[in-house]
């Protein structure tokens, strides 16, 4: 499977409109058959889609179903946590890319923290109800080493922030429980590459009237500290986190201070930057997530509050761009998740669809390896979109083996047009494409000087 880095100045030789690929339900809309709360997605290493929810068709239990290409099933027994509420159903996978985790809080024993691995079954990681009190709106993540982290709001610590960690068989306070000053919200845990624990908060619930704002914080292995102020006050909602490979740390929200719309920040070690603007969406946003792609491109969704559907934004360097457009309508629950091979997935409680669980995946052209530019190349391919046929120009400023071949947006490659020695100078080619189908196409032009790519739609 070939991987691309496709540079703006490419882009924005073609129609946005025409390279957008469809968002697609996978397994159907509302598959569940049941309402469906506190949803959470995530995607194994094969690319396998996995989902959890508090499902109603089994007393609000703990759910997971995963898609195996062509239909949903359950993953071990229907009710997780015994027929009885569980809230805050939270899933990841472990860093082997294989073995699913959930956590919850356990309606049967004062919604109190539980998390559980699947294997062969739902076994118990570490000791059951590991919290305190109520674990309100829990996230779990795991270190490099696999050591699974959790952070929640303490309700045995007046609803500020613990986070905890497998030691062993018996998960261990980070730091101190309830380290934070106030009662805190809506926390997300992520953990950087050298495996130190990070989290984003709310700074005190507003359901308990103080102020809303953004706090992130770190285990410096002794204490929790402050990464610099955000300096983002009275107006945060939803905060979510992520962390590139060199240690970047973004951060989404809802920036009430700016007609509710998405925000994202960076911390590069010293201060805080603003990514793209102040803005990352059109309209207000509600519960925006963040992702990162392999190659380290944030993306955010979210529910867009004019739109009343499902949108993910990409940055491309300079500015967020809207990945391609869809119908879904998320209700009260949304989640996001970039497979290995840059599909990207959003689930949901479908307004749509009685609240059942609905999962729509898009194919954006996300890459992990950055190809070599060089403008000497001059690329350029038309039309586009193309009914059939396309000329390619290209310029060498020397001698070189050239090697031309179109990909799908797979990275699957498709055919050949050109693999030889050319000389110096202008060439042009006339490609048929008319037996492949619709869709949208990478052209891939390597020479021993450089390479560039460009994007090519083809409609029927």
């Amino acid at each position: 499977m070939k991987k691309f880095f496709l540079s703006l100045n490419f882009m924005v030789f073609l129609s946005v409109a025409i390279w957008a690929q469809s968002w697609n339900y996978v397994g159907g809309q509302g598959f569940s058959g049941g309402l469906a709360e506190h949803v959470s997605i995530a995607v194994d290493s094969s690319g396998t889609p996995y989902m959890t929810y508090s499902s109603h068709l089994n007393s609000f239990a703990a759910t997971v179903r995963k898609f195996n290409g062509s239909t949903w099933t359950t993953v071990g027994v229907p009710s997780i946590s015994g027929n009885m509420q569980a809230t805050f159903t939270r899933i990841a996978i472990a860093p082997d890319g294989a073995t699913p985790y959930l956590v919850y809080s356990d309606g049967a024993n004062g919604y109190k923290a539980t998390v559980r691995k699947f294997t062969t079954q739902w076994d118990t990681v570490g000791n059951a109800l590991l919290s305190a009190g109520y674990a309100y709106s829990t996230s779990i993540a795991f270190a490099p080493d696999a050591t699974p982290y959790l952070s929640y709001e303490d309700g045995g610590n007046e609803y500020k922030l613990t986070v905890m960690k497998l030691s062993g068989n018996l998960w261990v306070t980070v730091g101190t429980a309830g380290f934070t000053p106030n009662s805190i919200g809506k926390t997300s845990l992520a953990i950087a590459p050298d495996g130190t624990p990070y989290v984003a908060y709310m700074n005190s619930d507003p359901h308990w009237g103080g102020q809303t704002d953004l706090v992130v914080q770190k285990f410096n292995g002794t204490t929790w500290e402050v990464l610099a102020s955000t300096s983002v006050h009275d107006a945060v909602q939803n905060p979510s986190i992520a962390i590139a490979a060199d240690g970047t740390v973004y951060v989404g929200f809802r920036n009430s201070d700016n007609s509710s719309k998405a925000t994202v920040m960076k911390y590069s070690g010293s201060a805080w930057s603003l990514v793209g603007g102040v803005t990352a969406s059109a309209n207000a946003a509600y519960y925006p997530k963040m992702a990162l792609s392999n190659n380290g491109t944030p993306y955010i969704a979210y529910l867009d509050a004019i739109t009343s559907t499902a949108t993910v934004m990409k940055y491309d360097g300079s500015k967020w761009l809207a990945v391609s457009s869809n119908t879904a309508t998320p209700n009260n629950y949304l989640d996001f998740a970039i497979a290995k091979d840059g599909t990207l997935y959003v689930g949901f409680q479908d307004y749509n669809r009685n609240s059942y669980a609905s999962l729509i995946k898009n194919v954006d052209m996300v890459t992990d390896t950055k190809m070599v530019q060089s403008s000497k190349l001059a690329l350029s391919a038309y039309p586009s979109p193309s009914r059939g046929q396309i000329t390619v120009d290209y310029q060498l400023d020397k001698a070189s083996d050239v090697n031309l071949k179109l990909y799908n947006a797979l990275g699957e490659l498709q055919t050949t047009f050109v693999s030889k020695k050319e000389d110096a100078g202008s060439h042009t080619l006339h490609c048929n494409v008319f037996q492949l189908p619709q869709g949208v196409y990478v052209l891939d032009l390597q020479t021993t000087t450089g390479s560039q790519q460009q994007k090519i739609a083809i409609i029927k």
